[in-house]
Order: C-alpha cells, then structure tokens, then sequence
C-alpha cells in the first residue's frame, strides 16, 4: 500500500468511527484503533473489532474490502526492557 491509499484509508476509516460513534452490535464506544469498516459495493459499515471477529469468522468474505484499524494505526507503545 502507498502513502496515499495509507492516507487515504486511515481518513476513511477516521471518518466512518466519527459518524457512527458506537458498534452497532455491542454499543461501545468506537475506537480508530480498534474498529474495522468493512465495504462491498456502495454498502459500508463499521464495528468494533470484537464483533468483527466474532461475526466474520467462517463467513466467505469475497468482495469485501476490509480496513482494519489495528493494522492502519498500529500502537505506538514500546516493549518494556
């Protein structure tokens, strides 16, 4: 991924988790880092990533594009010496 679709994504997704505010699933309060937009076609929707995980797994996710907060903004904490 470039720079601009990096930048690009990370906009998106920023956006959608601003809109939105809370997981439509388990109404917590969204955060950038962990919530996942999914997208096929002109139909969106954003959800916290352990709903994500919980109603996605065994699912065929063909066509779905995927924007991952945890990868586009991975945490910035330093591994304790």
């Amino acid at each position: 991924m470039n720079l601009m679709e990096e930048t690009i994504n990370k906009e998106l997704l920023r956006h959608a988790v601003s809109v939105k505010m809370f997981c439509p699933s388990c109404r917590t309060i969204l955060d950038v880092q962990r919530a996942v937009m999914a997208t096929r076609g002109a139909v969106s929707g954003v959800a916290c990533v352990d709903c994500w995980t919980k109603h996605s797994t065994g699912r065929d996710l063909t066509g779905i594009e995927v924007l991952d907060g945890r990868e586009l903004f991975p945490s910035r904490r330093k591994a304790a010496k």
